[in-house]
C-alpha cells in the first residue's frame, strides 16, 4: 500500500507544475510552430530529414511555414540544428504507433509532443532549481516561491507551450550545471559519472541550438574552478560525445562533418548572419534587451533583472557559482552583440531564454542575512516584499503570452495590452489539455494536504477566525459580484446584436479622443460632444477612450466600459445599503440589482444613462457614510462623484438637486453641524 507521507515533496511539486503548464498548451502555439511539427513528422513517417511530402493540412506548401526553411539540392530543410526534431520524433514514434498522427489531428499530436518534451523539460528544470535553492536556503517555502517565479515569471512560462529548440537547449544546459553543482557541493554523492553526464548534456545542448555555446564555455570555467584536471579532460571529452550526433547528421545530410544547417542557411538568409563585435551593436543590444519598453526583459520580467542583481548578494562560499553565473550572462550578451538579429515574432526577448534558470539563482541572494549591505538596505526598504511584488507582476505579464501564444510580431509595442484585448474579446485558442492539467493540480494539492495534516488544521483555524471576525458576508458578496460580472460581459460583442447609432457615435468619438485627442469635429478634448444635432455627455466617452487606448478598438472593449461601471454599481449598492440596513438587506439589494434586466441592459449598451447610476450610488454612499461616522472627509469626497454625475446624463441636472434637497431635510440636524465641509464639497 502506498504511504502518502513518504512521497517526496519534489514529486508532488512535479505533478503540480506539470498540471499548471499543461493547462496552457494551446492550438496557437502548435500552429505557429508548425515547422517543428513538420520536421518531427518527416523523420517518423517518411524516414527523412527534408520536409517534403507531407499530407497533413497546413504543412504544405512548405514556403508558407516559416523563414527558417531553406532549399538544398532541390529539397526543403530547416536551417536550425536538428536535435529538436530528433527529440520530438522519439515521442511521435510512440504516438504514431498508437494511431495519433498529425494528419488525423495535428493539434492533439502536437500538444502531446509539447507535453512530453517542452513541458516536462521546463518542469524538470524547476525541480532541479528547487533542489539548488533548497540546498542554499534550507527553507522549503522560500525555495518554492523563487522556483515559481523562475517557471512562471519568465519566458519559460510562455515557451513551455512550444516545441522550441531554445527550451530544449536550456534544459540540457541547466541539467549539466545541476550535475556539476551536485558533484562539487555534495562531496558524499560525488562521482566522475556526474562529470560525464554533464559533459554529454552540454554537447547535446549544442545539437539543439548554437546559442548554447556561451553557457557551455561558462560551464568549462566552472569545471576549471574545481581545479581538477581529470574533471576538465573528462568534461571536454564528453562535450564532444554529446555533440557527435550533430556531426553525424551533418555528414549524412550535407556531406561533411562540419557543414552545419546554419552555415548552409546563412548563405540564403544573409540578414541573419553574424556581424563583427562593435560598440554600436553593443549599445543597440543593450537597448533592445534591457531598456526598450516594448522588447526588453526589464518590461517583460522584472524578476529576471532582480535575479541578475541578486547574484552579487550570494554567500561568499558560492564564489565559484557566482563566477559561472556571471560568465553565463556576460558571455551570452557578448554573443548576442555579434548577431544582426534580435529575435523576430516573440513574446519577450527570446534570445535571453537560455540564461533564465541561471540568472534566477540570484534570487537566493536576497535571503542572505550575512550580507551587510543587504541588511542595511532592508532597514530602509522591504526587499523581500518588493521581490514578491515584482515576481507576481512578472507572472501577470507572461500570463497573456501563455494564453494567446508566443508569436507577436509588432516589436514597436509591448504585447501585454493587445493580448489582454484579445482575451477579453474571446479571441483565444483551443486548450486540449486543460482538464488533464486541472486533474494533476487537484491530485498534487490533495497529496500535499494529506501529507501535511498540521497545515490543514492551521488552515481550518484561520478560516474559523476569519468567519468570527468578518462573517461569511464576503463570500456571499463575492458570489453576487461573479453573477453580476458574468451576465454583464458574456458575449458582450454579440448581445445586443450590432451597435445602435448612439453607441457607434460614442465609440467613434472615444476612438478619436484616444488617438489624437480630438472629437469627430476636430475639437480638442471637448467638455460636450456634438453628434446628430445634439450634444453627448463626456463621462462615458472619456472612460471608453481610456480602454480603447490600452486595448484597441472593438465592440467588446467599447461595451466593456458600461459593463465595468455596472458591476461597480452592484458593489456600491451593497455598501450603501449596509450603511442603513443589516447584512441580509444589503446582500439582497446587491443581488436584485445584479440580476435586474433593466440594469443588465444598460450595462451592456453604450448609452449615457449607463454611467449615471454608479456616480449617484457612490456619491450617496460616501455622503451617508460621512454622516453616520461623523467624518467630514467622506462628505467632502462624496462631492466628486456627485459632481461627475452632472456630466453623465441630462436628467442628473434635475434629479441630483431634488435628491440632495430631500437628504437635507431628512438629515437636517447632522448637516447643520457640518456647514463648512458641505460648503467645501460644493
Amino acid at each position: 500500500m502506498l504511504n502518502i507521507k513518504k512521497i517526496p515533496l519534489q514529486v508532488i511539486l512535479f505533478l503540480f507544475f506539470v498540471g499548471c503548464l499543461s493547462c496552457f498548451i494551446n492550438s496557437n502555439n502548435i500552429n505557429s510552430h508548425n515547422l517543428q511539427q513538420m520536421g518531427i513528422e518527416s523523420i517518423v513517417e517518411r524516414g527523412q530529414f527534408n520536409l517534403d511530402g507531407s499530407n497533413t493540412p497546413g504543412f504544405q506548401p512548405i514556403a508558407s511555414a516559416t523563414s527558417d526553411v531553406m532549399q538544398y539540392k532541390n529539397k526543403h530543410y530547416s536551417w536550425r540544428q536538428h536535435g529538436q526534431y530528433l527529440i520530438g520524433s522519439i515521442v511521435y514514434f510512440f504516438l504514431y504507433e498508437l494511431g495519433i498522427t498529425y494528419e488525423k489531428d495535428a493539434i492533439l499530436a502536437g500538444g502531446l509532443i509539447t507535453l512530453f518534451t517542452s513541458v516536462l523539460m521546463v518542469v524538470t528544470m524547476m525541480i532541479l532549481f528547487f533542489n539548488i535553492a533548497l540546498f542554499m536556503l534550507n527553507n522549503k517555502l522560500q525555495s518554492f516561491i523563487i522556483t515559481t517565479f523562475m517557471g512562471f515569471g519568465t519566458m519559460l512560462f510562455s515557451y513551455s507551450g512550444t516545441t522550441h529548440y531554445d527550451v530544449y537547449a536550456t534544459f540540457f544546459l541547466f541539467l549539466s550545471f545541476y550535475l556539476l553543482f551536485q558533484k562539487y557541493r555534495l562531496p558524499k554523492a560525488s562521482s566522475l559519472l556526474q562529470v560525464i553526464a554533464a559533459g554529454t548534456s552540454s554537447g547535446l545542448s549544442l545539437f539543439m541550438s548554437f546559442k548554447s555555446l556561451p553557457i557551455v564555455l561558462a560551464l568549462i570555467v566552472y569545471v576549471i574552478l574545481s581545479k581538477s584536471k581529470k574533471d576538465l579532460l573528462c568534461f571536454f571529452g564528453f562535450i564532444f560525445i554529446g555533440f557527435l550526433p550533430s556531426l553525424i547528421f551533418n555528414y549524412f545530410v550535407f556531406g561533411h562533418f562540419f557543414t552545419f544547417p546554419e552555415s548552409v542557411g546563412l548563405s540564403v538568409f544573409k540578414e541573419a548572419a553574424p556581424c563583427y563585435f562593435s560598440l554600436s551593436n553593443v549599445v543597440s543590444k543593450l537597448y533592445i534587451y534591457f531598456i526598450s519598453s516594448s522588447t526588453s526583459v526589464t518590461f517583460f520580467s522584472p524578476i529576471y533583472v532582480l535575479g541578475s542583481l541578486g547574484l552579487f548578494f550570494l554567500p561568499k562560499k558560492y564564489f565559484a557559482e557566482l563566477i559561472f553565473l556571471l560568465c553565463s550572462l556576460s558571455f551570452t550578451f557578448i554573443h548576442l552583440s555579434t548577431m544582426n538579429a534580435s529575435g523576430g515574432c516573440q513574446y519577450g526577448p527570446r534570445y535571453l531564454l537560455l540564461t533564465i534558470p541561471f540568472v534566477l539563482i540570484g534570487l537566493v541572494g536576497y535571503f542572505n542575512k550575512e550580507n551587510k549591505f543587504l541588511c542595511k538596505l532592508e532597514s530602509n526598504i522591504p526587499v523581500e516584499k518588493l521581490l514578491y511584488f515584482f515576481g507576481i507582476i512578472s507572472i501577470i505579464i507572461f500570463l497573456p503570452g501563455s494564453i494567446i501564444g508566443v508569436m507577436y510580431c509588432d516589436m514597436s509595442k509591448h504585447p501585454f495590452f493587445p493580448f489582454i484585448s484579445r482575451i477579453m474579446t474571446g479571441q483565444i485558442p483551443d486548450f486540449r489539455f486543460i482538464n488533464f492539467g486541472f486533474s494533476l493540480i487537484f491530485v498534487s494539492i490533495a497529496l500535499f494536504l494529506l501529507q501535511n495534516s498540521q497545515l490543514c488544521n492551521r488552515i481550518k483555524e484561520k478560516l474559523m477566525l476569519f468567519d468570527e471576525k468578518y462573517g461569511l458576508k464576503w463570500v456571499y458578496i463575492l458570489l453576487i459580484m461573479l453573477i453580476a460580472t458574468w451576465v454583464r460581459i458574456y458575449h458582450l460583442d454579440e448581445i445586443p446584436l450590432g451597435l445602435y447609432t448612439d453607441e457607434a457615435s460614442i465609440g467613434y468619438n472615444a476612438y478619436s479622443i484616444s488617438q489624437i485627442g480630438k472629437d469627430e469635429h476636430g475639437q480638442v478634448f471637448p467638455l460636450f460632444f456634438k453628434a446628430f444635432g445634439e450634444y453627448k455627455n463626456p463621462v462615458l466617452i472619456y472612460f471608453a477612450a481610456i480602454l480603447i487606448k490600452f486595448f484597441g478598438p472593438s465592440i467588446y472593449i467599447l461595451r466593456l466600459t458600461p459593463s465595468i461601471l455596472g458591476i461597480l454599481t452592484v458593489f456600491y449598492t451593497y455598501k450603501l445599503a449596509n450603511v442603513y440596513f443589516d447584512k441580509m438587506v444589503s446582500l439582497l439589494s446587491a443581488l436584485l440589482l445584479a440580476i435586474s434586466p433593466w440594469h443588465i441592459l444598460f450595462s451592456r449598451t453604450v448609452l449615457d444613462p449607463s454611467s449615471l447610476t454608479l456616480f449617484i450610488v457612490l456619491g450617496l454612499y460616501l455622503f451617508s457614510k460621512g454622516l453616520k461616522e461623523k467624518s467630514d472627509n467622506y462628505i467632502i469626497l462624496s462631492a466628486i462623484p456627485i459632481g461627475i454625475s452632472f456630466y453623465c446624463y441630462a436628467i442628473a441636472k434635475l434629479f441630483i438637486p431634488l435628491l440632495y434637497i430631500s437628504l437635507f431635510f431628512i438629515h437636517f440636524d447632522e448637516i447643520r453641524k457640518r456647514k463648512k465641509c458641505l460648503l467645501l464639497g460644493a
